[in-house]
């Protein structure tokens, strides 16, 4: 088994998100990508034809994970979901895990990143390495935020 795995985490209408960010990643990685779908496919996809390996909510261990799924927004289900999902792929082995959001592009290999991964237990990337200049507009959106290479 590689030692590294990464993931993502979409509702089964962001399917498309995660498949741009599994191939992109696959390009440039050879590291196994997972996503996992944090509702009920309904039949929507064939698992064998994705370019990630799926995990379903009930693989997580969540206890009382209809509750869970049900007290949660679309968006805060994804992020109360991330740690489950990190352990899950953690309990079938590997060393660690990088989490990438569904709306990533991935440009380049990431071997900096697992080095580092390698190195401590948490490895955070920034949307911004220094503060900008300020413009006197307010920013809405991440996206608008500086372009930085890690």
């Amino acid at each position: 088994m590689s030692r590294w795995a990464a993931i993502t985490i979409v509702s089964k209408r962001h399917l498309p998100l995660a498949r741009v960010t599994a191939q992109s990643f696959r390009e440039h990685n050879p590291v196994p990508f997972y996503t996992l779908l944090a509702d009920d496919e309904q039949g929507r996809l064939d698992p064998t034809r994705e370019p990630f390996a799926l995990l379903h909510m009930e693989e997580l261990g969540i206890a009382a994970l209809k509750p869970f799924q049900f007290w949660h927004t679309e968006l805060e289900l994804s992020y109360a979901s991330t740690p489950f999902a990190i352990q899950c792929l953690l309990r079938r082995g590997y060393d660690g895990v990088l989490f990438l959001k569904q709306e990533t592009l991935v440009l380049d290999d990431l071997s900096p990143v697992f080095t580092k991964l390698a190195e401590h237990a948490v490895v955070l990337t920034p949307h911004l390495l220094s503060a900008t200049e300020p413009t006197g507009r307010v920013a809405t959106r991440s996206a608008r935020a500086p372009r930085r290479r890690l």
